[in-house]
Protein backbone atom coordinates (compact mmCIF):
# COMPACT_ATOMS: atom_id res chain seq x y z
CA UNK A 1 0.00 0.00 0.00
CA UNK A 2 1.43 3.55 -0.97
CA UNK A 3 -0.07 7.08 -0.51
CA UNK A 4 1.60 10.06 -1.44
CA UNK A 5 0.21 13.79 -0.46
CA UNK A 6 1.05 17.03 -1.88
CA UNK A 7 0.23 19.90 -0.24
CA UNK A 8 0.56 23.52 -2.14
CA UNK A 9 0.90 26.21 0.56
CA UNK A 10 -0.03 29.65 -0.72
CA UNK A 11 1.86 33.00 0.91
CA UNK A 12 -0.45 35.77 0.77
CA UNK A 13 1.20 39.19 1.73
CA UNK A 14 0.31 41.08 4.54
CA UNK A 15 0.03 44.66 4.68
CA UNK A 16 3.12 45.16 6.41
CA UNK A 17 4.93 43.16 3.84
CA UNK A 18 4.57 42.93 0.23
CA UNK A 19 7.77 39.64 -0.21
CA UNK A 20 7.29 36.63 0.54
CA UNK A 21 9.26 34.94 3.58
CA UNK A 22 12.21 32.52 2.15
CA UNK A 23 10.91 29.27 2.70
CA UNK A 24 12.99 26.64 4.67
CA UNK A 25 15.84 24.73 4.15
CA UNK A 26 14.69 21.52 2.17
CA UNK A 27 16.22 19.81 5.28
CA UNK A 28 14.37 21.19 8.22
CA UNK A 29 11.13 18.73 8.81
CA UNK A 30 8.22 21.10 8.55
CA UNK A 31 4.81 20.36 8.11
CA UNK A 32 2.48 23.67 7.15
CA UNK A 33 -1.01 22.98 7.95
CA UNK A 34 -3.06 23.18 4.91
CA UNK A 35 -4.67 26.36 3.99
CA UNK A 36 -8.30 26.93 4.12
CA UNK A 37 -8.84 26.16 0.65
CA UNK A 38 -7.42 22.84 0.67
CA UNK A 39 -4.80 23.69 -2.05
CA UNK A 40 -3.29 20.13 -2.47
CA UNK A 41 -3.44 17.06 -5.20
CA UNK A 42 -4.20 13.78 -3.14
CA UNK A 43 -3.08 10.65 -4.72
CA UNK A 44 -3.62 7.30 -3.26
CA UNK A 45 -2.44 4.02 -5.15
CA UNK A 46 -2.48 0.43 -3.50
CA UNK A 47 -2.14 -2.91 -5.51
CA UNK A 48 -4.95 -5.51 -4.53
CA UNK A 49 -3.02 -8.67 -4.36
CA UNK A 50 -3.72 -12.00 -4.03
CA UNK A 51 -7.34 -13.31 -3.36
CA UNK A 52 -8.39 -10.01 -2.28
CA UNK A 53 -9.28 -9.44 -5.39
CA UNK A 54 -12.42 -11.43 -5.18
CA UNK A 55 -14.79 -8.74 -3.17
CA UNK A 56 -14.49 -6.23 -5.98
CA UNK A 57 -14.49 -8.37 -8.84
CA UNK A 58 -16.32 -11.73 -8.23
CA UNK A 59 -13.05 -13.45 -9.29
CA UNK A 60 -9.68 -13.91 -8.25
CA UNK A 61 -7.81 -11.69 -10.37
CA UNK A 62 -4.21 -12.67 -8.93
CA UNK A 63 -5.52 -16.30 -9.65
CA UNK A 64 -5.45 -15.20 -13.63
CA UNK A 65 -2.48 -13.35 -13.98
CA UNK A 66 -3.72 -10.18 -13.08
CA UNK A 67 -2.83 -7.58 -10.67
CA UNK A 68 -5.64 -4.63 -10.17
CA UNK A 69 -4.01 -1.03 -8.37
CA UNK A 70 -6.74 0.77 -7.01
CA UNK A 71 -6.02 4.23 -7.81
CA UNK A 72 -7.64 7.75 -6.27
CA UNK A 73 -7.26 11.30 -6.91
CA UNK A 74 -8.61 14.41 -5.49
CA UNK A 75 -7.58 17.51 -6.93
CA UNK A 76 -8.02 20.18 -4.12
CA UNK A 77 -6.29 22.82 -5.99
CA UNK A 78 -7.64 25.58 -8.08
CA UNK A 79 -5.92 23.86 -10.94
CA UNK A 80 -7.50 21.57 -13.47
CA UNK A 81 -5.39 18.79 -14.37
CA UNK A 82 -6.01 15.71 -17.26
CA UNK A 83 -5.27 12.15 -16.52
CA UNK A 84 -4.55 9.72 -18.43
CA UNK A 85 -4.50 6.28 -16.95
CA UNK A 86 -2.73 4.46 -19.86
CA UNK A 87 0.41 6.68 -18.79
CA UNK A 88 0.61 4.69 -15.10
CA UNK A 89 3.07 2.18 -14.63
CA UNK A 90 4.63 -0.09 -12.46
CA UNK A 91 8.17 -0.56 -12.04
CA UNK A 92 9.52 -3.96 -11.65
CA UNK A 93 11.11 -4.63 -8.20
CA UNK A 94 15.24 -4.14 -8.46
CA UNK A 95 15.05 -3.07 -12.34
CA UNK A 96 14.91 -0.36 -14.55
CA UNK A 97 11.72 -1.94 -16.16
CA UNK A 98 8.10 -0.67 -16.44
CA UNK A 99 5.25 -2.32 -17.48
CA UNK A 100 2.32 -0.33 -18.47
CA UNK A 101 -1.65 -1.38 -17.92
CA UNK A 102 -3.57 -3.75 -19.43
CA UNK A 103 -7.10 -2.89 -20.84
CA UNK A 104 -9.89 -4.01 -18.95
CA UNK A 105 -10.78 -6.52 -22.17
CA UNK A 106 -6.80 -7.85 -21.98
CA UNK A 107 -7.08 -8.44 -18.10
CA UNK A 108 -10.89 -9.97 -19.03
CA UNK A 109 -9.28 -12.45 -21.61
CA UNK A 110 -6.79 -13.74 -18.82
CA UNK A 111 -9.44 -14.17 -16.62
CA UNK A 112 -11.46 -16.24 -19.23
CA UNK A 113 -8.19 -18.15 -20.48
CA UNK A 114 -7.50 -19.18 -16.90
CA UNK A 115 -11.47 -20.12 -15.67
CA UNK A 116 -10.99 -22.65 -18.54
CA UNK A 117 -8.65 -24.54 -16.85
CA UNK A 118 -9.00 -23.59 -13.21
CA UNK A 119 -12.95 -23.34 -12.20
CA UNK A 120 -12.63 -22.20 -8.78
CA UNK A 121 -11.33 -18.45 -10.25
CA UNK A 122 -14.87 -17.14 -9.38
CA UNK A 123 -17.48 -15.37 -11.36
CA UNK A 124 -16.26 -14.71 -14.81
CA UNK A 125 -19.15 -13.09 -16.67
CA UNK A 126 -19.71 -11.40 -13.75
CA UNK A 127 -16.04 -10.01 -13.63
CA UNK A 128 -16.21 -9.23 -16.74
CA UNK A 129 -18.21 -6.20 -16.65
CA UNK A 130 -17.13 -5.30 -13.48
CA UNK A 131 -13.43 -4.99 -15.25
CA UNK A 132 -14.63 -2.34 -17.07
CA UNK A 133 -17.13 -0.38 -14.54
CA UNK A 134 -14.61 -0.27 -11.99
CA UNK A 135 -11.39 0.93 -14.57
CA UNK A 136 -10.01 4.03 -13.78
CA UNK A 137 -11.52 7.15 -16.26
CA UNK A 138 -9.44 9.65 -18.11
CA UNK A 139 -10.21 13.30 -18.67
CA UNK A 140 -10.35 16.40 -17.02
CA UNK A 141 -10.22 17.02 -13.15
CA UNK A 142 -11.40 19.83 -13.12
CA UNK A 143 -10.93 21.84 -9.41
CA UNK A 144 -12.74 20.18 -6.33
CA UNK A 145 -13.59 16.92 -8.67
CA UNK A 146 -12.27 13.40 -7.01
CA UNK A 147 -11.55 10.42 -9.40
CA UNK A 148 -11.37 6.65 -8.53
CA UNK A 149 -11.02 3.47 -9.90
CA UNK A 150 -8.86 0.36 -11.21
CA UNK A 151 -6.03 0.06 -13.32
CA UNK A 152 -5.26 -3.39 -14.00
CA UNK A 153 -1.26 -4.83 -15.04
CA UNK A 154 0.12 -8.12 -15.88
CA UNK A 155 0.66 -10.22 -12.32
CA UNK A 156 4.19 -9.38 -11.04
CA UNK A 157 6.71 -8.19 -8.33
CA UNK A 158 6.62 -4.83 -8.62
CA UNK A 159 7.88 -2.08 -5.51
CA UNK A 160 6.20 1.21 -6.97
CA UNK A 161 3.85 2.77 -9.14
CA UNK A 162 4.38 6.12 -11.12
CA UNK A 163 0.99 8.52 -12.14
CA UNK A 164 1.23 11.46 -14.00
CA UNK A 165 -1.12 14.30 -14.06
CA UNK A 166 -0.72 17.19 -16.64
CA UNK A 167 -1.94 20.46 -15.81
CA UNK A 168 -4.50 21.85 -18.46
CA UNK A 169 -3.61 25.66 -18.82
CA UNK A 170 0.40 24.68 -19.13
CA UNK A 171 0.66 21.38 -19.98
CA UNK A 172 3.49 20.91 -17.78
CA UNK A 173 3.99 17.21 -15.78
CA UNK A 174 2.80 16.91 -12.51
CA UNK A 175 4.09 13.70 -11.35
CA UNK A 176 3.77 11.11 -8.25
CA UNK A 177 5.44 8.09 -7.22
CA UNK A 178 3.94 5.50 -4.90
CA UNK A 179 6.15 2.73 -3.19
CA UNK A 180 4.19 -0.69 -2.72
Amino acid sequence: TGEVRRRVVEIVPTQESTTAAPSPAPSTPRVAPPPATGASLDVQMEAVRGFASVLDFDADLGGAGVLPVRVSIRNGTRRAYDLDPTAIVLNVSGQRTRVAPLTPADAYARLAAEAGANPSIGDVNAARGLLAEKALAGGRLSPGASREGFVYFPLGDYDRARLSLIDAATGESESFVVDF
